[in-house]
């Protein structure tokens, strides 16, 4: 009889590499023997996806496996609701109860965090909170996180999410073979984006396990930065943040409430060894449309962005490495707060954008942008990419440059012909100096724009703009025949 360990290591490492493929199930193989256990716990457990009601097993089950844990999900499941208020705000209640269930969960899974050390990169931990009933009602082909949601084609081709929402047949919510024939009041729009306003009822305890933590754009429910600050001064040993709120949908909310706690996060809460930084404010302008036509707010087609917090993110990204803030901040703002003596020693990708970027922008505006961003790169001695860019539906325009080691480049992707000045030049290539600086132009199609998430993949962003899962589910949403 033939034994595992008769077969060679070549021969055990294809087995286990074509038992490591399958999707469900795998846990019950790692009782064969130790090699299988040490090789199938690997991968198992490197990422968990928890529910609030999984928190105790995990606290029980996860002791010696704590160093195979790299990445944490925790999805919060929130109250149900029914067809008689899916058209209607939370009440008081109501989100008092959803808040209670969102503290309890974050609470304790930080107490639970608290006892981990921090083992080589560190854990990062996503957090997310949504409704079953979310996608039951209006909103079939959006993406909250839920387990199912695969099936919508997120993974998969045009073709195979087309499939799926061929199946969606709900007249009472617009639904008719698959198509989406009437649109909700937009109070059931605003439903989704309920805030997450948490009061803590003791301090939650420090974990320095953490190195990053993410907040993806399907979780439509708002962390508002009081929130997020209380979450951030917690996680001594942040490395990397990843957050992606919705705009809001209210432009006096936006200015008054949320810009500037937002600066104040920026400022104050931020901890100090934070080294990339990707910010992506989402939007979607059928929302704006919907809200705007059925309800008493005033939502901004375009993000006003505030310059207190363009100039409080440029002072706190004078310590980091990667910056990546997508409408959250006008780049303008951003260079403009510059100082003489700021030195950005360790910055090494900057990605901002800025509503100047458009055919309508007088053009000394945009080479005032592009003039500014140009000195600020001169103090940026280890500067290797920096993108300004806006995009929408039907428009895009990105200015990229890029350094490299022998070959500096600056490329301009625009649907629209957007010349650079001979001064705009000039000062580019002091930053590309002693190198010859490469201008390249590309015109692109505005139809091809189907939305921001195509205007980031068509203007050849860097990576870390958005999230790779959020940038597909952008797409996916926006060729769906619903409202995303």
């Amino acid at each position: 009889m033939v034994h595992w360990y008769s077969l060679t290591r070549e021969i055990r490492l294809m087995i286990l590499k074509l038992l490591l493929r399958q999707k469900h199930g795998l846990a019950s193989y790692a009782t064969v023997c130790k090699e299988w256990q040490t090789v199938i716990e690997k991968r198992i457990f490197r990422r968990l996806k928890l529910r609030a009601s999984c928190l105790d097993d995990f606290e029980r089950m996860v002791r010696r496996q704590r160093s195979l844990v790299k990445h944490i999900w925790l999805n919060i499941e929130l109250r149900t609701y029914t067809c008689r208020s899916c058209q209607d705000l939370e009440s008081c209640s109501w989100a008092s109860s959803n808040n209670r269930i969102i503290r309890q969960a974050i609470s304790k899974l930080f107490s639970i965090l608290n006892s981990w050390d921090l083992v080589g990169d560190g854990l990062s931990l996503e957090l997310s909170a949504q409704s079953p009933s979310d996608s039951e009602h209006w909103f079939k082909t959006s993406y909250f996180g839920v387990d199912c949601e695969d099936r919508k084609g997120i993974v998969g081709s045009r073709a195979h999410g087309q499939k799926v929402t061929a199946t969606f047949h709900d007249p009472k919510h617009g639904w008719v073979d698959g198509r989406q024939l009437a649109v909700p009041d937009g109070h059931a729009l605003l439903r989704l984006f309920e805030i997450i306003d948490l009061r803590f009822e003791k301090d939650l305890p420090e974990v320095h396990a953490v190195t990053k933590l993410v907040l993806r754009r399907q979780c439509r429910r708002q962390f508002v930065p009081r929130t997020l600050w209380l979450l951030l001064d917690k996680l001594p040993q942040l490395k990397h943040l990843v957050y992606e709120p919705w705009r809001v949908l209210d432009r006096t909310v936006q200015k008054l409430h949320y810009d500037i706690d937002y600066g104040t996060m920026i400022e104050a809460h931020l901890p100090k060894g934070l080294k990339r930084i990707s910010l992506f404010e989402d939007f979607n302008e059928d929302h704006v449309t919907l809200v705007e036509q059925t309800t008493c707010l005033q939502p901004d087609y375009v993000r006003q962005a505030q310059p207190a917090v363009g100039a409080a993110l440029a002072y706190r990204s004078l310590d980091v490495e990667q910056l990546y803030v997508s409408y959250m901040v006008d780049a303008q703002h951003f260079f403009q707060a510059r100082q003489p003596l700021w030195t950005w020693a360790n910055l090494e990708t900057l990605v901002l954008t800025s509503p100047l970027l458009t055919p309508a922008t007088y053009y000394k505006n945009i080479s005032n942008l592009l003039e500014g961003a140009a000195e600020a790169a001169l103090n940026m001695p280890r500067l290797q990419t920096m993108a300004l860019w806006n995009g929408g539906r039907r428009k895009a325009c990105g200015f990229i440059f890029r350094k490299g080691p022998n070959n500096p480049s600056i490329t301009v992707r625009s649907t629209w012909d957007m010349k650079l000045q001979h001064r705009t030049i000039h000062i580019w290539k002091r930053v590309a100096s002693p190198n010859e600086l490469r201008i390249e132009k590309e015109m692109l199609r505005s139809d091809i724009i189907k939305s921001h998430g195509d205007a980031i993949c068509h203007l050849g962003l860097p990576h870390g703009v958005i999230d790779p899962v959020s940038l597909r589910q952008i797409h996916q949403e926006g060729i769906s025949p619903g409202i995303p």
